[in-house]
């Protein structure tokens, strides 16, 4: 008995743990019971019951403030990634916009006598932002797939490319057929 009235006043100092407090406080309502003093018995329960509670208060406390900054950090990053979703469909929009104000400025610029080379070279400058812009869309979906492993990217953003190369040759084709060929002035030819 003195040696757990020795102990509940060493556990008085801060540093010791509520842990060891706890049965302490315990140890001493069992023997004050067993000694039939239920007066201090009830006192040490009491302490207990106390000192238990707000140690649970405070863990389901922390474990509450944890739990709601993992909800917070989840809003957020689920805002950010609405944010970026939103921006990336903006600047798609742009470049799509911006191809067919090219296109339909290329289409107008034909009845003009203007440069085979800088038409030729305005097709190649459109087929290149189709190119691009496939990429920007289908970049999300590849970083998935791969996650993020480079290699996986780049053989993702390969095999869109080996798909483009035959809607490349008949983009060019059909460029040259309806823009070049009836921009270029027909040559008289001279009897003479």
């Amino acid at each position: 008995m003195a040696y757990l009235d020795s102990a509940l006043q060493t556990s008085s100092d801060e540093r010791v743990p509520k842990a060891i407090k706890l049965k302490i406080l315990k140890e001493l309502a069992e023997s004050q019971e067993y000694n039939s003093d239920l007066e201090r018995s009830y006192i040490f329960l009491k302490r207990y019951s106390s000192l238990r509670d707000s140690t649970y208060s405070f863990e389901k406390m922390a474990e509450i403030g944890k739990l709601e900054t993992e909800r917070l950090l989840t809003e957020r990053n689920l805002s950010q990634e609405r944010q970026l979703i939103r921006k990336q469909r903006i600047q798609h929009s742009i470049v799509f916009i911006l191809l067919v104000v090219i296109i339909g400025a290329l289409f107008y610029i034909r009845r003009f006598n203007i440069n085979p080379k800088v038409l030729g070279s305005t097709i190649f400058l459109i087929i290149l932002m189709t190119f691009e812009l496939i990429l920007a869309i289908f970049d999300p979906l590849i970083t998935n797939i791969s996650d993020n492993v480079p290699v996986l990217i780049l053989a993702g953003n390969f095999v869109i490319a080996l798909m483009f190369v035959p809607i490349h040759r008949l983009l060019e084709t059909w460029f040259q057929r309806k823009i070049i060929q009836k921009s270029v002035p027909k040559e008289t030819t001279s009897a003479s």
